[in-house]
This record gives C-alpha cells, sequence and structure tokens, in this order.
C-alpha cells in the first residue's frame, strides 16, 4: 500500500512539474503579446467599469431649494485622506466617480454661503451613493457640519441586487468562513450542493470541487451561470464556468449582489454578477490574529453510530491565520496582508452493502432470488451439492474473485444488506495569502496592486481499507492583478486593469500505481499499455462495490485587461470600455481505467424477467458490459472581448435613466496541434446509404466529423465566430419619495 500511495504521490508531483516547465517555456512569449497588446489598448481607450469602484451623486440648493452652480464639493476618503474635487453643474448637480468603497466625507463652499461638511457617507461597491446638500447663506469663516446617516436606497440606478458591507463580512459566523455563504443575504440568491460550510472538504468531506465555489442561482438563472469579480476582475474560468477563487473573510471588504437589470459593463452571463473588493491599507494601522476551532469533543454521537454503540465519528477542525494594513508613506502608499490556513479531519459515517461470505463462495441460497444457468439448454436453476441457487466453486470465473478480493471488505454488520457500518476518515487543509499596495501618486494618479495564492485541497479517504476511495483533490490559484486610475479632470475619469489568472485543478485516484498482474497476464499487459495501473471500476446493482478512478488534471490561464473612460456631460454621465481575456485551458492525459458493468441478465430465467442476481452474473465472469477510457490531452485556446456604453442621465431631480449597449465576442475554442473536430451537417456520411424501412427507398446519408484545419474544413476555430451579438440595457429610477425609490 505505501508503494502505490508513493507512485500516486509521484504521479501527481510529475504532472504540476510537467505543468511548471511548459509554463516557464511559454511565459515570455505570451507576456510580449500581452504587453504589446496592453499597449494598443491605452492608446484607444484609457479604460474597467464600476466592477469595483462605486459613486457619488448629489444636488446642490440654496435655502429656497432652487439649484446652485459653481460650488466646490471637496469629497474625502475617511481611511486614507484620499480626495477628489469637482463642481457642480449649471442644474446644481454633481457627480464624483471611481471611488473605492468606505466611508468619505465631503465639503461644499461657494462665496456668499456657509461652507457645509457632511459625513460619513458610505460609498458601496458597484453603488452610487446620493448626498444632497442645502447651503445656508452665510460667510466663508463659517462652517455647517452635518452627520449624516446611512442610507442604504440605490436611489439612481436600476439595477437590483445587494451589498453586503465590511462590518457584516466581518463579524457574521461563518462555518469555515466562507464568505460566499453571505451570498444568499441578498434576494433573489439560492446556494446550491457543496456551497455551504469550509471551501475544503465540500463534497461529501471526501473530496474538494471548485465547481462549488459558485454553485448558486443568482436572479432566476441556473447554477454556474453567474460572473465573480475580485478587484474589478473577473475570475470564472472555461471549465464549467469555475468561480476559481474565494477570498478570505478577513480580506474582504465589501461585496455586492447585482441580480437583474445588470449594466452593459457587464456581459456574458446567465445569472448574476458577484463583485468583491478586498481590503486595502489606512493611515492608521490594524491588524489581527485568530483561531477558529471545532472539536469532537463539542459534538453530540449521530444516531447509526449510537444505535450499534460506536464511538462518534471524529472532528478537528482548526482555522486560523493573521492580518496586518496601514501606511507605508501616510496618505500616499498603503499595505495590506493576510494569511489563513484551515486543517480539517473528520470522520463521516455510512452504512453500504457488501458481499456477504457465502455469496463470494456462490452461495445465493439465503438471498431470496433465485439464480439460473443460462450456459446451459432450458437456463436451469443453479444447484450445487443439493444447495438450489448455490453456484459450485468450478463455475467460478477466477479474475472475478481476484478483482472481489482486491475491492470488497468484509461485512461488519449481520444481514444481507446494510451490513458494513464505514466511518471514513477524511481530511484536508487549505492556505490563502493575499497581499495588497495601493499609491497615491498624485491628485490625479492612483495604484493598486494585489497578489493571491491559495490552495485547498483533501488528503486520500479509503472508507473500506481496500484502495477504492477518493484520492488526492483540490485546486490552486495564482491571481496577480494591477490597475490604475487617472483622473484627467473634475469631468473625465478612467481606469485600467492587467490581470494574470492560474487555476489548476486536480484530481488523483486513490489506487494510481496499482499492479494489475495479480488479475492475469491479460491485465498485466494492459498495465504496461496505459502505462497507469488503476483498480477496476464495477457497477454491480444491489451493491456498492468499485473504485473511485475519477482523475483530472486542468490548467486554466488566463491574461486579461479591462478598463473604461467616464465623462460628465451635464446631466449625463458617459461612460464607454471594455474588455479582452486570453484564455487556456490545457487538459493532461490519462487513463480512466477499466469498468465492468454487470446486472441479473446473464443469471436470470428469461430475458427482461425479474429473476437473477448481478453479483451473481459477475462471479460467472459475464458482466453486461466492459470499457476503457483513455483522455487524450488537449491545449485548447481563445480569445473573448467586448466593448460598452452606457449613459446615466439625470432625466429631472428624482428620475434617472439608465441606458447602455454592450456587444461582446465570445470567441471559439481552437487547440495548439489542432486536434479538434467538428460535425458538418451536409458533409457525406461514411456509412453511404440505407434503405427507409418505412418507404422502401434507398437514401443517402449526410453528416460527418472532420478534422479542423484540412481542406473539409479550413478553419482551426471550432465554430463560427459571431459578430451580431448586441446587448442593449434600458432601467429606470425614480425617487418617488424621501425613502422611496421606484
Amino acid at each position: 500500500m505505501n508503494g502505490v500511495r508513493g507512485s500516486n504521490y509521484l504521479a501527481n508531483r510529475s504532472i504540476r512539474q510537467l505543468v511548471t516547465n511548459e509554463l516557464r517555456q511559454a511565459a515570455m512569449r505570451r507576456l510580449i503579446g500581452i504587453a504589446l497588446f496592453f499597449a494598443m489598448l491605452s492608446g484607444l481607450v484609457k479604460a474597467n467599469a464600476q466592477t469595483n469602484f462605486g459613486s457619488m451623486v448629489g444636488t446642490i440648493t440654496d435655502p429656497s431649494g432652487r439649484s446652485v452652480a459653481g460650488a466646490s464639493i471637496d469629497v474625502r476618503n475617511l481611511s486614507t485622506n484620499a480626495t477628489q474635487i469637482v463642481q457642480s453643474g449649471s442644474t446644481g448637480d454633481y457627480s464624483v466617480l471611481n471611488l473605492n468603497p468606505g466611508l468619505y466625507s465631503i465639503r461644499v463652499s461657494l462665496a456668499g454661503f456657509s461652507p457645509q461638511t457632511k459625513s460619513p457617507i458610505d460609498v458601496k461597491i458597484g453603488g452610487t451613493s446620493r448626498a444632497d446638500v442645502a447651503l445656508s447663506i452665510g460667510s466663508i469663516g463659517e462652517t455647517v457640519t452635518v452627520t449624516s446617516s446611512q442610507n442604504e436606497l440605490q436611489t439612481d440606478t436600476s439595477s437590483l441586487g445587494g451589498v453586503v458591507e465590511g462590518r457584516a463580512v466581518l463579524e457574521t459566523p461563518l462555518n469555515g468562513r466562507n464568505v460566499k455563504n453571505l451570498l444568499t443575504l441578498i434576494p433573489g440568491v439560492v446556494a446550491g450542493g457543496g456551497t455551504s460550510g469550509s471551501t475544503v472538504s465540500n463534497q461529501g468531506g471526501a473530496q474538494t470541487q471548485a465547481i462549488a465555489y459558485g454553485n448558486y442561482q443568482i436572479g432566476g438563472g441556473f447554477s454556474g451561470q453567474s460572473l465573480f469579480y475580485v478587484d474589478g476582475v473577473q475570475s470564472n474560468v472555461p471549465e464549467n464556468n469555475v468561480n476559481s477563487l474565494v477570498p478570505t473573510q478577513d480580506a474582504v471588504q465589501e461585496f455586492r449582489v447585482s441580480t437583474n437589470n445588470v449594466s452593459a459593463e457587464f456581459g456574458g452571463f446567465g445569472g448574476g454578477v458577484v463583485q468583491i473588493s478586498t481590503k486595502g491599507g489606512t493611515n492608521g494601522f490594524h491588524g489581527s490574529a485568530y483561531e477558529y476551532l471545532r472539536n469532537t469533543a463539542f459534538n453530540a454521537d449521530d444516531w447509526f453510530s449510537n444505535h450499534l454503540g460506536r464511538r462518534r465519528p471524529p472532528l478537528h477542525q482548526n482555522q486560523f491565520g493573521a492580518n496586518v494594513g496601514g501606511p507605508i508613506i501616510k496618505d500616499r502608499l498603503f499595505f495590506f496582508g493576510s494569511w489563513e490556513r484551515e486543517l480539517i479531519k473528520q470522520g463521516f459515517v455510512s452504512i453500504n452493502t457488501v458481499p456477504t461470505q457465502a455469496q463470494l463462495n456462490g452461495d445465493f441460497s439465503a438471498s431470496g432470488q433465485n439464480i439460473y444457468d443460462v450456459s446451459s439448454p432450458g437456463r436451469p436453476q443453479f444447484s450445487c451439492n443439493g444447495i438450489l441457487n448455490a453456484i459450485c466453486s468450478s463455475r467460478l470465473d477466477p479474475t472475478a474473485l481476484k478483482i472481489l478480493a482486491a475491492e470488497s471488505p468484509i461485512p461488519n454488520v449481520a444481514g444481507l444488506t446494510n451490513n458494513f457500518l464505514a466511518t471514513a476518515i477524511t481530511s484536508g487543509q487549505q492556505d490563502q495569502y493575499n497581499g495588497r499596495l495601493d499609491y497615491a501618486l498624485g491628485k490625479s494618479d492612483s495604484l493598486f496592486a494585489r497578489y493571491t495564492f491559495w490552495d485547498p485541497h483533501n488528503n486520500p479517504s479509503d472508507p473500506y481499507g481496500k484502495l477504492t476511495g477518493s484520492g488526492v483533490t483540490g485546486n490552486t490559484t495564482h491571481e496577480a492583478v494591477i490597475g490604475e486610475n487617472h483622473i484627467f479632470n473634475a469631468s473625465t475619469i478612467a481606469d485600467l486593469r492587467l490581470a494574470y489568472l492560474q487555476n489548476y485543478n486536480f484530481q488523483t485516484p486513490l489506487s494510481n500505481g496499482y499492479e494489475l498482474s495479480q488479475f492475469g497476464a491479460p491485465y498485466g499487459a494492459f498495465r504496461q499499455q496505459a502505462a497507469q495501473g488503476l483498480l477496476p471500476k464495477l457497477s454491480i446493482p444491489g451493491y456498492n462495490l468499485g473504485a473511485n478512478d475519477s482523475q483530472l488534471y486542468w490548467l486554466n490561464t488566463l491574461y486579461s485587461i479591462n478598463g473604461s473612460i467616464t465623462r460628465i456631460l451635464g446631466r449625463h454621465t458617459l461612460k464607454a470600455g471594455g474588455m479582452i481575456r486570453q484564455i487556456g485551458w490545457t487538459t493532461y492525459s490519462n487513463n480512466q481505467g477499466i469498468q465492468f458493468n454487470s446486472d441479473s441478465s446473464f443469471s436470470s430465467s428469461a430475458p427482461g424477467s425479474n429473476s437473477g442476481n448481478a453479483l451473481a452474473s459477475f462471479l460467472l465472469g459475464t458482466p453486461i458490459s466492459t470499457s476503457v477510457s483513455q483522455v487524450q490531452g488537449v491545449h485548447a485556446f481563445f480569445h473573448p472581448f467586448g466593448v460598452y456604453v452606457t449613459d446615466t442621465y439625470q432625466v429631472s431631480k428624482t428620475l434617472t435613466a439608465n441606458i447602455g449597449l454592450r456587444w461582446k465576442q465570445p470567441g471559439s475554442y481552437s487547440e495548439n496541434h489542432n486536434r479538434d473536430t467538428v460535425l458538418q451537417p451536409d458533409a457525406a456520411s461514411p456509412l453511404g446509404t440505407i434503405q427507409n424501412p418505412v418507404t422502401g427507398q434507398t437514401q443517402t446519408l449526410k453528416g460527418n466529423l472532420e478534422l479542423v484545419n484540412t481542406s473539409q474544413y479550413s478553419s482551426r476555430r471550432e465554430e463560427h465566430l459571431h459578430n451580431l451579438l448586441f446587448s442593449p440595457r434600458v432601467g429606470f429610477a425614480y425617487r418617488a419619495l424621501p425613502g422611496t425609490v421606484v
């Protein structure tokens, strides 16, 4: 067994080394291409949308309620002292764009009026906060200070959804500290399987699967159809639209969930949009260290273990970490870093049905099922030494016996069914590191950069003690983001973000490296051909048998650029932007092993009858089907991109129109070595002709698979590009009453 697990480790290690080597070889070529594209795009569009920012709007009035034009509005971040200065327009309206989420104050001044300060104003990610100010007559030397209540209403956007703010993120008790569990606080969000609790051991404890990280139904869409953004950068990868990153609880500032009528800034989703903002440093030093503990001593026993007098399943969950943030240069350069580790070990009790020793000897007399010899004339009922429904040992297939001996445990509970109580010990761990810098270069430019490493994975779990359980599963994510926010003038602002994302998703069989030759010479030869030994998978109805041979080695590598430029023209706030992603999806080759499927057909009294036993059929060496699967390595890639334009139009003091248009090119997969096929429905079929059984006429069949980049199909893409994918968006927000928005 140690040798098998050693080869399991070495196989997974070799895959990782292969991944690393390929990345090194391709890195320079890709980086040069991306850098050239960055330069070209920055010349065309100095551009991210509200994917990570919020904004502030308001109206300045005099004591009579008339609009005040030309007032100076000084907006200050209460944590970093970052400031923006704008002026109210001819209608008294003002807009402040691309604000990092957090608390702000504004100071409004104009000759002939007393300056007025209003604080705090809560700016939320992806939202628009309204701060109206009524000036009073007075001198510049007088200052009026107003302490505002934090208005939860989004008065100037028609998008539906909600925000989970920093305090709720930090203080809400969460099993496993999984911040995605807070998504269900927003109306219109329904959690799917595997989402509750920790992000490690999220599939019944035995496996860690990334597909569960985004398994939420948002806005009426299906699970896995939503987009997830972290700091304005999309974290979805192509394999099943998996969300590749769940930031730790202490690293999240806040997040927004948009469920319906989402802005044209977003596209390529069928559910909703989740925008997560990570924490940055402030002018004060802040930090914490913590540990959260769950333990067997705190738990009650489950019913099955208690009923059978067994000890309660073990549970040891330790989640600990630390974070710190503060200034490097006051008011200019800030840092924030966090680290968290989770160690979990728990027992899961399951009740299973396995063959009894008598059944493995061919004796099914106690099973209450009649079994028949289909190889003899008339299909007589089996009998051995005068015992009905018993198969003599000379008729039992030696290979079937060896396979069952290797994979089936001895029952530990009396009876023919539910006769094996397994306490499976599962364990796993995850580490996450986050580092972020924010730098205010001056009044016009601000930069930020973040790097995240995350490695959740499970260790092997083997309930039967036969190498039939789950092997190592998990995923590893690296994400790096750089962004700049540039203010051209009080009415024009731009944002640009560059990102790199790598996600490696792996699942290794526990029996990897198994020596198949013990089942016979043909299996030894297969082991040499497949270069990967795995215990056979079994499907025998009525019994919980068979090795878990599931495996995958998927590497997703993504480079992305997204940006926007925004200009205020009177009552219009116009925004134009776009995004492009280079996506590579590599599947590494592997052998999925041998699978035997059995049913009662080869031990029944007649075809289609209810007699017979699937295990008896297998013992006779007659499975209903046998298959071997081989996964070929594939290096696929595609380049989705899109552009949009939006207009937030202040129609009146109480009515805001949100208008937008998006165009997207979703791209189409190609393969580095053209190992791809397409269906040509009008091509001649290799099957030629058939005779129609109804009309009696001879018909020529059509439809054939063709390789890409050949004379039959000249393109390398597996489908033609779609160039007419326009998505218009229109919405209205009407402030009917001070506390009511329609």
